[in-house]
């Protein structure tokens, strides 16, 4: 089990995770208030309708448990993973490590992510939940990357799109730390 070293501040200021420093990026008042417009949408645009919520482990269960706090619809929760990324880097290879169901009839499936970059990780998922049969699949994001995605499908709700710099915090991790601080930070020059 490898040991993580986490230096933390009274006030979001700069932080030490390992070998790595990190700035701040977004403080956690700003996620939460687009965490209740993401959701707004979500339950304006499917009112009347079943959703099947499928976030993506790790990274997006901070994310997925403030939104569904605000969602209004009669929803599902099925958890998949998929892994792609290796301390601040993607592999370039997704792993599947857990599958969505295998029916998702009679629903909107919603594809949870905390981050989209390359969108490997979703070129690996929607192929899965097709499958299932949805009524409709949508994307949801908190983060998004425009520059790095090749929007071979569209993202129908996203948080923030950002630089493509290395993000750490509120479920996003490096070498699996780092996940639970409260704001995000992203990797710093110095």
């Amino acid at each position: 089990m490898p040991l993580f070293i986490i230096s933390l501040p009274a006030l979001m200021e700069k932080i030490k995770i390992n070998d790595k420093t990190f700035a701040p990026y977004l403080r956690n008042n700003r996620i939460q208030a687009e965490i209740q417009r993401l959701a707004s949408e979500i339950n304006e645009r499917h009112r009347g309708k079943k959703i099947a919520f499928l976030p993506v482990l790790s990274g997006s269960f901070l994310f997925f448990a403030d939104l569904v706090k605000h969602i209004e619809l009669d929803f599902e929760v099925h958890f998949v993973k998929y892994k792609s990324y290796i301390g601040t880097d993607t592999t370039g290879k997704v792993q599947k490590l857990l599958s969505p169901p295998a029916n998702l009839n009679n629903r909107v499936a919603v594809i949870v992510e905390d981050i989209v970059d390359t969108g490997n990780t979703l070129k690996s998922i929607i192929p899965d939940v097709e499958n299932a049969q949805p009524d409709e699949l949508n994307i949801c994001t908190l983060l998004l990357k425009p520059e790095k995605y090749d929007a071979f499908y569209p993202v129908n709700f996203i948080g923030f799109e950002i630089e493509n710099d290395f993000v750490v915090g509120y479920g996003l991790d490096y070498d699996e730390a780092g996940r639970g601080l409260q704001h995000i930070y992203k990797l710093s020059n110095n």
